[in-house]
């Protein structure tokens, strides 16, 4: 089988790990898709899938996309894609996200590689602020803004996916006492 093929979880080479809590977990690494209209932000986590860190940037008009896509799953074992919903500020979808959805659905066909998707709110603006934070150039800015908001947005995916829920044991236990000492949620 190709690298960053998807592979059924009873497949030989199955990379699934448990978190300590009974839940399986995919791991591999995860690309993290920022796209826009002219520019994909790409962001890539570690082999773990903890760590996000900013990879590139593909420029669409140069009409190579799932080719570039293709050589960064191939060489980096890609396990899973994550594609970033330019929601709006209360949540709704708007004609960004039917793009964004009809994007990730041609990278599930185009690439085989399991895609799933992840809000993206506000990620371009905190890539901006912390670029100029750290005292960057706007021309510089321009080239790297992408990637970093690909890479915040990997991230929360990364944060959600791996945080262990709370047992239901110890939800319940906590609800108790709070129901006790008059509490509300």
């Amino acid at each position: 089988m190709r690298p960053g093929r998807r592979r059924s979880p009873s497949s030989p080479g199955d990379h699934r790990r448990n978190r300590g809590d009974g839940v399986a977990v995919s791991a591999g690494r995860v690309l993290g898709l920022d796209p826009g209209q002219r520019r994909i932000g790409v962001a890539l986590s570690d082999p773990l899938g903890i760590i996000a860190q900013p990879h590139t940037v593909i420029d669409r008009r140069r009409g190579e996309v799932m080719a570039e896509l293709r050589k960064i799953v191939d060489e980096y074992e890609v396990a899973t894609i994550v594609v970033g919903l330019p929601t709006g500020l209360g949540g709704g979808a708007g004609p960004a996200v039917t793009e964004a959805r009809a994007f990730g659905t041609a990278v599930t066909e185009g690439l085989g590689v399991e895609v799933e998707y992840s809000d993206e709110r506000f990620t371009t603006v905190q890539a901006e602020a912390a670029l100029i934070e750290g005292g960057m150039r706007r021309d510089a800015r321009k080239d790297r803004r992408d990637k970093v908001a690909a890479a915040l947005m990997l991230q929360g995916y990364l944060d959600r996916r791996n945080r262990a829920p709370e047992p239901p044991a110890i939800a319940e236990q906590a609800r108790d006492e709070r129901d006790r000492e008059g509490i509300e949620e």
